[in-house]
């Protein structure tokens, strides 16, 4: 077949897949009605043309191909959603929209029960510190006044024992005598004073 020149049609199926298919001269009409050319592969200018032409048209597959592939991650998307939503509506049962939903409801109410747990914690460890604290300062008082009461009761006794103490005593117990003999003095006086108020009667 040297000289001779094979005509190629490149057509496009419906995956997006190019393929070829090598035609004679009584197709010309499915030629024309795919609006596809006719290339001499003996020329070398013909095959840089080629080779551009389907390096374009695979550049334009490969973007119909991504734009196709979002197209169908989005309806895939959709559709689950529309499960989901059919199934907690009660229009549709499925098992594993329930499953799953019943495994976030339990982990969100372990998480805020844990929550609740937590902050009941810190209130009961702030309550309990508060309590420690105030009985520890009454415990602290408690035992301040008992050791104040021992110290003064012992320096009481060794201040009675000096001679500065004993001289103290001695005149604690003269006033004392003094008060005890004005008493006595005044009842003596009151009793003289109502006998008289009695006889001028």
């Amino acid at each position: 077949m040297k000289g001779t020149e094979l005509e190629q049609v490149f057509v496009m199926d419906e995956d997006g897949q190019l393929t070829s298919m090598s035609l004679d001269g009584t197709s010309d009409f499915v030629t024309n009605k795919l609006n596809v050319e006719t290339i001499d592969l003996n020329n070398a200018s013909s095959e840089e043309f080629f080779t551009k032409q389907i390096r374009e048209k695979i550049h334009k597959n490969s973007i119909r191909h991504e734009k196709l592939t979002e197209i169908k991650q989005e309806n895939i998307l959709l559709h689950q959603r529309l499960t989901v939503a059919e199934t907690l509506c009660g229009f549709r049962k499925d098992d594993y929209v329930i499953y799953s939903t019943i495994k976030i409801q339990s982990f969100i109410r372990g998480w805020i029960l844990r929550l609740d747990k937590a902050n009941f914690n810190a209130a009961v460890n702030l309550f309990l510190l508060h309590c420690k604290g105030f009985l520890e300062k009454k415990r602290y008082k408690s035992i301040r006044q008992k050791i104040t009461k021992i110290q003064s009761v012992f320096r009481g006794n060794v201040i009675r024992k000096t001679p500065v103490g004993k001289a103290t005593k001695n005149i604690i117990v003269q006033m004392k005598n003094i008060i005890d003999l004005e008493l006595i003095v005044l009842r003596m006086v009151s009793s003289e004073v109502e006998k008289k108020c009695v006889l001028v009667e």
